[in-house]
């Protein structure tokens, strides 16, 4: 991913130091090489997000929530077997996790689903004010 990352700031800088000044005075970028810079974003993203999904495993989908974290009963099981390494805590293994899944646009990231709504065709069953 860094090697991604780098070719985009590579292509970013190409853009402006090709640019040229205009007899304005402003200097504008080389749009050739701007616009490769952009493709190739467009093209890296989806190619760093599956990476990063695939490096963190299934935990991204499966992570309990924080509400499992602080159940009476089996909040301390969660902490025992989602344990790394000692110098990180479990919460922030939790985060991370929940952070990736919200960032990354594959299955188990929530941030770019739209949420369901119902139909508007009348109230919904038991509800005899008719609220929707």
């Amino acid at each position: 991913m860094i090697h991604m990352t780098e070719t985009m700031y590579a292509c970013s800088l190409a853009a402006s130091y090709e640019g040229v000044k205009t007899p304005s005075g402003v200097y504008s970028v080389n749009n050739l090489l701007a616009n490769t810079s952009k493709l190739h974003e467009g093209r890296v993203l989806h190619e760093m997000c599956r990476l990063l999904q695939d490096i963190a495993g299934g935990l991204v989908a499966t992570m309990p929530s924080e509400k499992d974290f602080k159940h009476p009963e089996i909040g301390a099981y969660m902490k025992k077997y989602l344990k790394g390494v000692a110098s990180v805590p479990v919460e922030s293994r939790r985060r991370m996790f929940r952070l990736i899944g919200k960032i990354n646009p594959g299955k188990p990231g929530p941030a770019f689903r739209r949420p369901r709504r119902r139909p508007t065709r009348g109230p919904p069953p038991g509800d005899p004010q008719g609220r929707t």
